[in-house]
């Protein structure tokens, strides 16, 4: 027993550590310029995915003659700018797109993530760390929400990357990844504490093609499961997870969007014979009204849009 015990803080020790060198990493990983060479962007990258080999449980990579040249680079001082080395980053983007299928992706919050989450919390107290840190380690889990299962690109894309689109705001990579991933993570906590149930993300076949994004109705409840069978009272509690349910794959056409800022690569189906450009996001078909809402899950109306204290139900002291 002392040794599981042990091995289960060991665990949670290196999960914890990984998760604080992505997040360190994060804003240094970069190639430099051709006149400022970062001449560690190897050895950075090779703990990079040391990281996230802890995070996803991915034990194939270390002895594969991509990371050993990987490693030659680093002894070596390749610059990142070489023919050697940008031909090993062409050869690294395509292992990448088949480790993302096989063993799913890790991601990083913004620094807008941190900094909202810190200002919710009561200034009278000490700050808590960022649910990053703490999350479960299992891939899969909703809670573990900033890292997906295997599944094709277009379902991470789908579940990660969809936010409302371009708009005003310094951090861009905040905007554009939309608040799905906060809605899993706070149903996720909602239901385990009132039902004790757990809530699984359900990705689709690996090689599964798109869905007609455009034209078909695609729900969320398609890629969520729930792991136990509450009774209908005690779900009934369980808002935040009764919205995840409800929600919708919708759009909306945008005029003269630059080819650039279009969702198409990302996200299927999206070319049309005239050309026409969208806007996408998962949204909740069927909100309560004000009047219906009682208790802890009280909102406050912003025109058409309901606004709610998430913060009731969620409780950090499970995992």
């Amino acid at each position: 027993m002392n040794r599981l015990r042990h091995n289960d803080k060991r665990v949670t020790a290196q999960a914890y550590l990984a998760r604080t060198t992505l997040k360190g990493l994060r804003n240094i990983l970069t190639l430099g310029t051709p006149a400022r060479v970062n001449f560690a962007y190897a050895d950075l990258k090779e703990l990079e995915l040391a990281a996230q080999d802890i995070l996803l449980h991915r034990s194939d990579r270390h002895d594969l003659p991509l990371f050993k040249e990987l490693r030659l680079f680093s002894s070596q001082g390749t610059s990142p700018f070489s023919p050697a080395f940008t031909s090993w980053r062409i050869r690294f983007d395509r292992w990448q797109l088949d480790s993302d299928r096989k063993y799913g992706i890790c991601r990083v919050p913004t620094d807008t993530d941190f900094l909202r989450e810190e200002m919710q919390g009561d200034l009278t107290q000490p700050i808590e760390p960022h649910p990053f840190y703490s999350c479960p380690l299992t891939v899969g889990q909703a809670r573990n929400v900033w890292v997906l299962p295997a599944a094709p690109a277009w379902w991470h894309d789908a579940l990660w990357k969809l936010g409302p689109g371009p708009g005003d705001g310094d951090d861009q990579a905040d905007l554009l990844q939309g608040d799905l991933r906060w809605r899993l993570y706070r149903a996720a906590g909602e239901l385990k504490s009132i039902t004790g149930c757990s809530l699984k993300l359900v990705p689709p076949p690996i090689l599964a093609l798109p869905p007609d994004f455009v034209n078909g109705k695609i729900r969320l409840s398609q890629y969520i499961q729930i792991l136990g069978a509450p009774t209908f009272d005690v779900f009934a509690q369980c808002h935040c997870t009764q919205e995840l349910l409800r929600m919708q794959w919708e759009w909306e056409e945008i005029p003269q969007l630059p080819p650039a800022l279009s969702p198409h690569q990302r996200y299927g189906k999206w070319e049309t014979a005239d050309g026409r450009y969208f806007r996408c996001q998962w949204v909740d078909t069927c909100p309560p009204c004000a009047e219906a809402l009682r208790g802890t899950l009280l909102c406050h109306l912003d025109g058409d849009h309901v606004d709610y204290d998430f913060q009731d139900f969620c409780d950090d002291d499970y995992g």
